[in-house]
């Protein structure tokens, strides 16, 4: 049997090949294709042979289904997990949504991404086309089998959006951050107050009374990033009968050039008021800024000791290799998917679980006690 090549997928100018095309040049109607392609055609009706017509025609016609309309015509997608996270920025956020997808993928999952930019959405911006809020709406209209989202930064609106997909029998599994009290669904929460209070304690058991801290995000009340960062460097600052100074923090991005800003507020400090110890939250900022002051003469850890955060490969091989406190990213979403497995695979279905997850100290070169050697 041939078909016209004027409809062929790969012929030149050729327009896209239809189900409408396909059913023609088998002589049946769209549905019968439908049912044909979709390997149900024992089951409803449709005769072998007329099934081996239909795939031969739409073989030689070079037929690609629509995935998206299969899955709003068959009810909810079994082989589909969505995403919704911050955007690709490098860092541990990166890392999280890489580990996640592969563990997945693993499971035999198709995993698409939503990303969204968590930096700056302005107040009635949700409106976006690439906002959380409609993303996650666009995925509900997808009809996934679960969504896996991370956390940070996630407004009222998406929240209630991810509870409307839950009451919708979509199984949802949230992870880096900490969801308002009942929490909707399961999560993986990383400690960011204790990862700072270990970096900290470090610095005060060295024997340094003069600490700074640098922060990634903004001094608002409701910033899920800096607030418990900032918790946690003051109480190791109490529990050592020292002073928070809040003229020796300071806010920004996870980028190259807040390292180079970081840096220049340093050398603009007298040397008589600077302070001997500062913890860095975040690997990036924190290499740039190791570079740029000792470009300046700064010596690290004699005259400034350091400690950062996340542990990336990089910070072993740094100038001066960095002392920092790990965020165990593998671990985070090692534990997201066995929650999201659980319930998929029917072996939980109860109450929302949380598990929270906790950094160690990785002790290199680029602290040592004040005056050090």
């Amino acid at each position: 049997m041939s078909t016209s090549k004027t409809l062929r997928r790969d012929a030149p100018g050729a327009r896209h090949v239809t189900l409408r095309d396909v059913a023609l040049l088998a002589g049946v109607d769209k549905g019968t294709v439908s049912v044909a392609l979709n390997g149900a055609g024992g089951n409803t009706g449709v005769s072998a042979t007329t099934r081996a017509r239909i795939v031969q025609v739409a073989r030689e016609l070079g037929y690609e289904p629509n995935l998206q309309a299969q899955r709003l015509a068959n009810g909810q997608s079994h082989d589909q997990v969505g995403m919704l996270c911050p955007a690709f920025e490098a860092g541990t956020v990166l890392l999280k949504n890489q580990h996640v997808q592969r563990l997945l993928s693993r499971y035999g999952f198709e995993v698409p991404l939503y990303a969204f930019d968590s930096a700056g959405l302005a107040p009635g911006s949700q409106h976006h086309l690439s906002t959380p809020l409609s993303l996650l709406q666009r995925m509900r209209r997808m009809r996934p089998r679960a969504i896996m989202c991370n956390t940070g930064q996630l407004s009222r609106e998406v929240l209630a959006e991810l509870e409307s997909c839950r009451d919708q029998g979509i199984v949802t599994v949230c992870y880096d951050h900490p969801l308002p009290a009942p929490p909707l669904c399961d999560s993986v929460l990383f400690d960011r107050e204790d990862n700072t209070y270990q970096a900290a304690r470090h610095l005060v058991e060295l024997g340094h009374e003069r600490l700074g801290l640098f922060v990634v995000g903004t001094p608002q009340p409701d910033d899920t990033y800096a607030l418990p960062r900032q918790r946690g460097f003051a109480r190791a600052l109490s529990e050592a009968g020292l002073s928070f100074s809040p003229d020796w923090m300071q806010h920004g991005g996870p980028t190259e050039s807040s390292g180079k800003m970081l840096a220049h507020w340093f050398l603009g400090l007298n040397k008589s008021n600077r302070p001997t110890g500062l913890c860095i939250v975040n690997e990036i900022v924190a290499l740039c800024f190791l570079h740029e002051v000792r470009r300046h003469g700064v010596r690290v850890p004699q005259d400034l000791s350091i400690v950062s955060h996340d542990d990336l490969p990089i910070a072993e091989f740094a100038e001066v290799p960095l002392t920092t406190v790990s965020q165990p990213v593998e671990e985070i979403a090692g534990h997201a998917v066995e929650l999201l497995l659980s319930r998929l695979q029917g072996q939980y279905d109860g109450a929302p679980r949380q598990i929270i997850v906790r950094g160690t100290l990785v002790v290199r070169e680029s602290a040592l006690a004040p005056g050090g050697a």
